[in-house]
C-alpha cells in the first residue's frame, strides 16, 4: 500500500469504529446481511474505481491530443476575452508575440500591445468585425514584440460563447513574413524588368524612327537626285536618238531604246521613292496615301487593289498614320509574295470608337506561312506600339483577312 492509501485506511477505520457497535455482540443475521452490503459496496467501488481509470485514460489522451493539436499547431493560436485581453496561447503564438506563455497568461497582457502602432486602427475595426459577425474575420497587420522585431501576419478570429456566457475570440496567426519578403523580392524584380521592358521598347522606337528617317532620305535621294539625274539622262538620250534619226545614222534606233529604258527607270525609281518615302502620307493624310497606295500596287502588279472608305474626311493621329500605312503596305506583300492574290481590298471605317484598318485578299497563303513571316512580327510589333489589336484570320472562302482596331478618336 502506498501511504497516501495506509492513511485512507486508517481515516475509515477509526470513523467505522466510532460508529458501528462491535460485531461479537450482533446477532448473526446481521452479520451476514452486513458482510453481503459490503461485499456489494466493494463491487461498487470497484466498478467505480474501473470507470475513473478509464476516465483518467481518456482524459490523459484527450490531454496529449490537446497538446498535439494546440501547444504543438504550425499556426499560432490565442483565446482573448471580448476586450482582446490575452486568456490563452499556444507555443507558437507565445513566439510570435515575443514572451514566455506564462508571462503572457497571468498580466492580463491586450493583444493591442503586442501590435505595431500603423496597424492598430486596423486590429480595432477587425475585433469590432469579429465580435459582430457570425462568420470568421480576416486581417493582416504587423506584430511588434519587446525587441522591437516585427513580424507580419495574418489574423482570423471567430467568437465563441466562453464562461460565464460572455463572448470570447479564437484567434489564428500566421506568418507571412517570408511570404512577404518573397513578394517584396518579386515587386522588386518586376519593377527591374519593366523598366528593362520600358528601355528596349524606347530602343525599338528609336530604331524604328531612325529607319523611317533613313527610308524618307533614300526616298528623297532618289526622288530628288536619282531621280534627275535619270531625267537628264533621259532628255539627252532623247535628243541624241532624235539627232541620229536625222541623218539616218544605224545607231539611232539603239539610242532611241536606251531613252525608252531610261524613262521606264525613271517610273520605277519614283514608285521606289513612293514606296519608301509616301509623301501624299505627310501632306495629305493616310487615306490619300491608301489611295495611292492602291493605284501603284494596280499599276506595278497588275492586280485590282481598291480603297473603301465610307467616311473620306476621316484623319487619325499623326503618330499612328505611319505606322497603319506601313501595316497595310506589308499587308499587300504578304498577300502578292507569299498568297500571289489578284484581288485585294483595303477598307477604313469607325464604328463604337474604334478605327477599323483591314486588307482583305483572295491569296493562297496558308496560315503557317503568315505565322512564320517576318513582315507579320513587323505587323504586330507596329500594332503594340500604337496600342492597336491585330486580328489575322483565314477566310472560308479563301484568302485571308488583316484587321487592325485602334481606339482613338478622329481628329478634325
Amino acid at each position: 500500500m502506498t501511504p497516501s492509501t495506509e492513511t485512507l485506511r486508517g481515516r475509515a477505520e477509526k470513523r467505522m469504529t466510532a460508529s458501528v457497535k462491535d460485531a461479537r455482540l450482533l446477532p448473526l443475521e446481521e452479520m451476514q446481511a452486513a458482510l453481503h452490503e459490503l461485499c456489494v459496496y466493494k463491487a461498487e467501488l470497484e466498478i467505480q474505481n474501473e470507470e475513473l481509470i478509464a476516465a483518467r485514460s481518456l482524459l490523459e489522451a484527450s490531454q496529449r491530443r490537446y497538446f498535439r493539436h494546440f501547444d504543438l499547431a504550425p499556426v499560432g493560436l490565442i483565446r482573448l476575452s471580448r476586450d482582446a485581453i490575452i486568456l490563452e496561447t499556444n507555443i507558437l503564438a507565445a513566439e510570435l508575440l515575443g514572451l514566455s506563455r506564462e508571462a503572457l497568461h497571468t498580466s492580463s497582457q491586450r493583444f493591442l500591445s503586442h501590435v505595431a502602432p500603423q496597424c492598430h486602427a486596423d486590429f480595432q475595426r477587425h475585433l469590432a468585425a469579429a465580435l459582430e459577425s457570425r462568420k470568421m474575420e480576416m486581417c493582416e497587420l504587423m506584430l511588434c514584440d519587446a525587441a522591437g522585431v516585427e513580424t507580419f501576419v495574418r489574423v482570423q478570429s471567430v467568437r465563441s460563447r466562453g464562461e460565464q456566457d460572455a463572448w470570447t475570440l479564437y484567434v489564428t496567426l500566421t506568418d507571412l513574413t517570408e511570404r512577404r519578403k518573397i513578394e517584396q523580392l518579386l515587386a522588386s524584380q518586376q519593377a527591374e524588368m519593366k523598366k528593362e521592358v520600358a528601355a528596349r521598347v524606347r530602343l525599338e522606337e528609336e530604331i524604328l524612327a531612325i529607319s523611317e528617317r533613313e527610308q524618307r532620305r533614300l526616298g528623297m535621294d532618289l526622288h530628288d537626285g536619282l531621280g534627275q539625274q535619270l531625267t537628264g539622262i533621259a532628255l539627252l538620250g532623247k535628243v541624241l536618238a532624235d539627232k541620229l534619226k536625222a541623218v539616218e545614222h544605224p545607231c539611232a534606233a539603239a539610242a532611241a531604246e536606251v531613252a525608252n529604258y531610261t524613262a521606264e527607270t525613271i517610273n520605277v525609281t519614283r514608285v521606289l521613292a513612293k514606296e519608301l518615302y509616301p509623301v501624299e502620307l505627310e501632306r495629305d493624310g493616310l487615306l490619300m496615301a491608301l489611295e495611292d497606295l492602291a493605284i501603284q500596287t494596280r499599276q506595278r502588279f497588275d492586280v485590282d487593289c481598291v480603297l473603301r472608305c465610307l467616311e473620306p474626311q476621316l484623319r487619325f493621329e499623326k503618330s499612328a498614320e505611319i505606322h497603319l500605312y506601313r501595316m497595310v503596305q506589308e499587308s499587300i506583300a504578304n498577300a502578292l509574295e507569299q498568297g500571289h492574290a489578284r484581288s485585294i481590298l483595303i477598307e477604313v471605317e469607325t464604328a463604337g470608337g474604334f478605327h477599323t484598318v483591314s486588307v482583305t485578299d483572295d491569296g493562297i497563303a496558308s496560315q503557317a506561312a503568315l505565322d512564320e513571316s517576318f513582315g507579320v512580327r513587323l505587323i504586330h510589333y507596329r500594332a503594340r506600339l500604337i496600342g492597336a489589336q491585330i486580328n489575322m484570320e483565314q477566310l472560308a472562302c479563301g484568302g485571308c483577312m488583316v484587321t487592325c482596331r485602334l481606339r482613338a478618336p478622329a481628329i478634325a
